[in-house]
């Protein structure tokens, strides 16, 4: 296989979804912290815990393409 290939399964498409819908709910929750300042501290604990919950579904993808060396030369 080429360096440069990538799977399609269904379980990548899973992955990409669900990533998705964790940027979206980062990006949500920041507003969130913006708008309601009464709130900051609880809605920063959400955004450190979603980001992780990301940071794992991209390793997971990266990991499964066979690119999780590569990331961790980029570090």
């Amino acid at each position: 296989m080429d360096k440069n290939d990538i799977l399609c399964t269904s379980q990548h498409f899973r992955l990409i979804i669900s990533l998705a819908q964790i940027n979206l709910n980062i990006w949500l929750t920041k507003e969130e912290m913006t708008n309601h300042k009464d709130n900051y501290l609880k809605n920063m604990k959400l955004g450190h815990q979603l980001n992780g919950i990301r940071n794992q579904l991209k390793n997971k993808i990266l990991d499964i393409n066979g690119l999780s060396e590569r990331s961790l030369e980029k570090t």
